[in-house]
C-alpha cells in the first residue's frame, strides 16, 4: 500500500477538523489524525460537501455526489450507517445545524 499523506490529496476542496481528526473532502472523503497520519479513504462517499462533528467521536457527512448522508466513527474510520436523501431540493444548504440539546441535526 502506498504512503498516504495530507499533501498527497490533490483534489481537496474542503477541510474539516475537530482538533483531533481531519476530514479532507474532494472527489472522495479522507480521514487523517491531527498529526497527519492516515486513517481511511471513503471511496463510496462522493463529493462530500459538509460535515458536522458529533459526540462520541463521530461525524455526519453529506455526500452530494452520492445523494446520501453518512455517519462515521472517527476512532475506527468505519461508516456506521448511510441513508439516501429523499426528494428533490431546490437549494442546498451550506452547512448543518445542531439543536441546542445536541439531539437533532438540521440540514
Amino acid at each position: 500500500m502506498r504512503n498516504v499523506r495530507l499533501s498527497s490529496i490533490k483534489d481537496a476542496c474542503s477541510i474539516f477538523s475537530n482538533g483531533e481528526d481531519v476530514l479532507v473532502a474532494g472527489k472522495h472523503l479522507w480521514l487523517f489524525r491531527a498529526d497527519g497520519s492516515f486513517v481511511a479513504k471513503f471511496a463510496t462517499i462522493r463529493l462530500p460537501m459538509k460535515a458536522i462533528f458529533l459526540p462520541n467521536r463521530t461525524v455526519l457527512v453529506d455526500g452530494y455526489g452520492d445523494k446520501a448522508y453518512h455517519h462515521i466513527a472517527l476512532a475506527s474510520g468505519e461508516i456506521l450507517w448511510s441513508s439516501n436523501k429523499k426528494g428533490r431540493r431546490m437549494m442546498e444548504s451550506s452547512r448543518f445545524a445542531v439543536s441546542p440539546d445536541g439531539m437533532t441535526i438540521y440540514d
